[in-house]
């Protein structure tokens, strides 16, 4: 028992720990009777949920993907990995880096430390740019069902 952990969620609420599932937190603590324990506390990070990544990696990051190599935008065929890393250089921008000795690097901001809202304003972003310059349709995260709009090429 020594080393069992168990995690609980709650919520600080006037000064008080309101526990997401009061009845499973007090059937836990119950393993612990009698026993020294240690209790940490620290805030949640607000991750994305499971669902925001398919939509993301699914259906906006394949359905670029698929624009690009049908148009050969590259002259070569690119997998959903370049166009993430595309996507972020052109919304997300880089940050500088300086090494010891003076010189700088540059390198890719990181989607993975996004708020949701940050995340949300990201597609959206991608969205309208797709729509604009492309004339790529995207399906909207509630929308993730209905097929892509396909694009009329230019002629």
């Amino acid at each position: 028992m020594k080393d069992l952990t168990i995690k609980h969620t709650a919520k600080v609420q006037a000064n008080k720990l309101v526990m997401d599932n009061r009845e499973l937190f007090q059937w836990d603590l119950a393993n612990f009777e009698g026993k020294n324990i240690e209790l940490m506390i620290k805030g949640l990070k607000n991750t994305r949920s499971n669902r925001m990544n398919r939509y993301y990696w699914g259906v906006l990051m394949k359905a670029l993907t698929d624009y690009f190599n049908l148009e050969q935008t590259f002259n070569k065929k690119i997998d959903v990995e370049t166009t993430h890393e595309l996507m972020k250089m052109k919304f997300l921008g880089t940050n500088i880096f300086r090494l010891p000795g003076g010189e700088e690097m540059e390198a890719l901001e990181s989607s993975k430390n996004l708020t949701n809202t940050e995340y949300i304003a990201y597609f959206e972003n991608i969205i309208a740019w797709s729509a604009e310059f492309l004339n790529l349709i995207l399906p909207l995260p509630n929308e993730e069902d209905l097929k892509i709009t396909n694009y009329e090429k230019a002629i």
